[in-house]
């Protein structure tokens, strides 16, 4: 399966994390993707979104780094609980919350969306 510049970009980007204290990056089967893309489809998130999130979970499903960073599987419905406010929540780990919003990944906590602005373009 040829990969795209956005999953070779979060391939790379997550490697430069320390290997000692990350999961491994495997990615979502095939049926998984396609379950989300019906589910993001039935939810009304547009087609660009989509390919986003495609590409992430084609790189890491289920992703952990340590207390920071998690992703959620793809399969979790709670990535389209706040969904009508714009967001979709990709992961929480301890205080840190990953997310989709304001056409960008983000790394923030409940209240923030963001830590800082290098934290909203994560990915």
């Amino acid at each position: 399966m040829k990969t795209t510049n956005n999953q070779d970009e979060i391939k790379a980007l997550l490697h430069t994390l320390p290997k000692k204290h990350r999961s491994a990056l495997i990615p979502a089967t095939q049926k998984e993707l396609e379950a989300l893309k019906y589910r993001a489809i039935a939810f009304g998130v547009n087609k660009m979104i989509i390919n986003e999130l495609l590409d992430l979970y084609t790189v890491a499903n289920n992703f952990r780094y340590e207390a920071v960073l998690e992703f959620h599987s793809c399969t979790d419905d709670s990535i389209f609980e706040w969904w009508e406010d714009g967001e979709l929540w990709l992961g929480q780990n301890d205080y840190n919350t990953l997310r989709w919003v304001h056409g960008k990944f983000c790394l923030g906590d409940a209240s923030n969306i963001s830590y800082t602005k290098i934290m909203s373009t994560l990915v």
